[in-house]
């Protein structure tokens, strides 16, 4: 008798699943073919995750940007829930260091090496960047070679809203 009340039970779930999957599907339908916009929630065409995301930088419910761990930028969401999957090369961090107002060193932060944007001094050694996260702080560490420097870019990504004070 109670294996016949666990039978109806699984049954009665499956049921309610399937519910929840129709009105699931019609919504994307709607969304994506009627509407022409991106569903927020995806399940049907999902982005696999790449070994590049980081801790993402920004608040709870108030969009955020991932640095990845080789330092650039590689994901962001201004609207919850619509992520941005690319890495828009331009938006690098630079370093330049000068002596006397001479130029002795200056390099982009990232170990890329686009086509575009030539005139920057790209191929940054990994071997020298260390990336360091322990949500909701992420820390990369760049040593400079040669140049006897070491450059610590922190973040943090606060979550209780205006906590922005760092506190070690």
């Amino acid at each position: 008798m109670g294996h016949t009340t666990e039978i109806k039970a699984a049954g009665k779930a499956a049921a309610a699943g399937w519910d929840e999957l129709s009105i699931y599907f019609r919504w994307w339908v709607k969304k994506t073919c009627i509407e022409k916009k991106t569903a927020f929630i995806d399940l049907l065409c999902a982005v696999p995750l790449q070994q590049i995301y980081g801790c993402p930088l920004g608040g709870i419910g108030g969009g955020t940007i991932t640095r990845g761990w080789r330092g650039e930028f590689c994901r962001w969401q201004l609207n919850p829930g619509l992520y941005h999957y690319e890495t828009v090369i331009a938006n690098q961090f630079t370093v330049c260091l000068r002596c006397k107002g001479q130029t002795i060193y200056q390099q982009v932060l990232s170990m890329e090496r686009p086509s575009s944007l030539q005139g920057w001094n790209w191929g940054y050694c990994g071997h020298y960047a260390f990336y360091h996260a322990l949500y909701p702080r992420a820390w990369l560490v760049y040593e400079l070679p040669g140049q006897q420097v070491v450059l610590t870019c922190r973040q943090v990504s606060p979550v209780i809203p205006h906590d922005y004070k760092v506190r070690r």
